[in-house]
């Protein structure tokens, strides 16, 4: 399987990291499928290179398999899938990995926003990962959504405008900023034109779980490299 140093650095990190909820949860034999798919692989030392030829040789109930584990709703065709695509596809889901370096992990046919991007330091993966455990599950999905996206947010006099980029430290510090300015502006709007309250309550809502996610991920930066000085 593939071993190089930052694969195997971010692999210890995110291994760490709360399961999502929507994690597919096999029963025994289904796990254990998996497990026997995942042996066979590392076995043949299946690389991200081969990946997509070892997916050949499964039968239809090991691509069924893979599918489940990856919450897949399309049946698994070799022959469509890249070769970062299908060598996640064997991979444990703390294993899957940006490997071509777009700010994006791609299981099966699909594209995913990582929750940890891969151009973080080592220090602020970790951190990110701590922050992350230390919040409410639904806290962490709408912080994830938004800060850790591939997309720059520029706001503009018709709104929010999207671009894609790879995410970096900077960039969420630039975008909690981003869009508690802009969840301030809309918030003395409503208040200004006597809109829902409810409303206000979810903008309120918004920015709370930024500014918390940001404090609690910038804390543990500092105490980590503050760690990281004193070995």
């Amino acid at each position: 399987m593939e071993v190089f140093k930052q694969y195997t650095e971010y692999v210890n990190i995110v291994k760490n990291l709360k399961e999502p909820g929507d994690l597919y949860k096999g029963t025994k034999e289904e796990n254990q499928a998996f497990e026997d798919i995942y042996t066979k692989a590392n076995n043949q030392e299946v690389k991200v290179s081969t990946a997509k030829e070892f997916i050949k040789t499964l039968s239809s109930f090991e691509l069924d398999i893979l599918k489940k584990f990856a919450n897949l709703s399309n049946e698994i065709n070799p022959d469509k899938l890249s070769s970062e695509g299908a060598y996640n596809l064997l991979m444990h889901h703390y294993e899957k990995f940006d490997f071509n370096n777009d700010g994006l992990i791609e299981v099966g046919e699909n594209k995913v926003v990582p929750h940890i991007p891969r151009k973080l330091s080592n220090i602020e993966k970790q951190a990110l990962v701590d922050t992350f455990n230390s919040l409410a599950f639904k806290d962490i999905m709408l912080a994830s959504m938004t800060i850790i996206s591939t997309q720059e947010i520029v706001p503009t006099s018709i709104g929010l405008q999207y671009y894609e980029i790879e995410p970096s430290s900077e960039t969420i510090k630039n975008r909690v900023t981003t869009f508690t300015n802009y969840l301030d502006n809309q918030i003395t709007d409503f208040v200004t034109l006597s809109q829902n309250e409810e409303d206000e309550k979810v903008l309120h809502m918004y920015k709370r779980i930024f500014e918390t996610f940001f404090h609690s991920y910038n804390k543990r930066v500092d105490e980590l490299k503050k760690e990281n000085k004193n070995l």
